[in-house]
């Protein structure tokens, strides 16, 4: 109760706003907060629906934990708009903060230039993977107020939180052999993210990782132009010094072979 319908029901205000929409948490001492929402009066009626929801959910986080970290709450407020109207792909809009200009190298933690929505596919991947009720057993762990957002994934996630996100990196190149992110509805998501192409030449060569986050990953592309074929008949890579610089890294392969199938191999 916030105080402005003097009742337990959620307030929605209608208004002239430079943003779709805006959830509003009420002062509070606790973690806990009532909301109210505002949404903007010139949207058309497809947009005004998964802003709703979008703000919907803003108002149920804040009934768990008004101070969870704003990537978490604006993933899976973005990843409702799927969830309720699947067939709208609003949620789409976002592709490009996540998928293009090499943004998959900053940390799915990360809170900047829209970055926290575009990277709702990772719990899309994990509603997919572990069923939808996931995402609320994730929140309930949240509610105490000394429990953040990944201290909860790594509580509630199956196997932990590192081999789900190892999983989920091969789930975001999103191309066979591992084309596997579906929204709600069913259908693939069709982003495919962007790549740092490199030529394999015939003299050995030294290619430095470029600093990574944790919860990031980095896709590079190795490739053989055509009149390089009959030279190079093997590559062969050396991943010692990069694993001793991130014993922590995960490393997978995409094999394409000419005539052949694509292979995913777990190096």
């Amino acid at each position: 109760n916030g105080h402005f319908g003097d009742d337990a029901k959620l307030d929605i205000f209608f208004k002239s706003m430079t943003d779709m929409g805006v959830c509003h948490g009420a002062l509070t001492t606790t973690n806990k907060a009532p909301a109210y929402i505002e949404l903007s009066k010139t949207l058309n009626k497809k947009e005004m629906k998964s802003t709703a929801a979008h703000e919907l959910f803003h108002a149920i986080q804040y009934n768990i934990d008004c101070f969870e970290k704003t990537w978490w709450q604006e993933q899976t407020a973005t990843w409702c708009e799927d969830f309720i109207y699947p067939t709208y792909n609003t949620e789409h809009d976002y592709h490009d903060d996540y998928f293009r200009n090499f943004k998959m190298r900053k940390s799915l933690t990360k809170e900047d230039d829209q970055h926290e929505y575009g990277t709702y596919v990772w719990p899309l991947y994990l509603s997919q993977k572990y069923g939808n009720s996931i995402i609320k057993r994730i929140w309930n762990a949240c509610e105490p107020a000394a429990v953040g957002a990944l201290e909860a994934l790594k509580a509630v996630v199956p196997g932990g939180l590192e081999k789900a996100f190892k999983e989920f990196s091969s789930w975001v190149y999103n191309e066979e052999p591992v084309k596997k992110l579906k929204d709600k509805s069913g259908a693939y998501l069709s982003v495919v993210p962007s790549k740092h192409k490199i030529r394999i030449r015939t003299e050995p060569e030294e290619h430095l990782l470029a600093n990574i986050d944790n919860l990031a990953l980095i896709i590079d592309k190795y490739y053989i132009k055509p009149q390089d074929k009959n030279r190079i008949r093997s590559v062969q890579f050396n991943l010692f010094d990069l694993q001793s610089k991130y014993p922590d890294l995960a490393i997978w392969a995409i094999v394409k072979i000419v005539n052949e199938d694509p292979k995913l191999e777990d190096l």
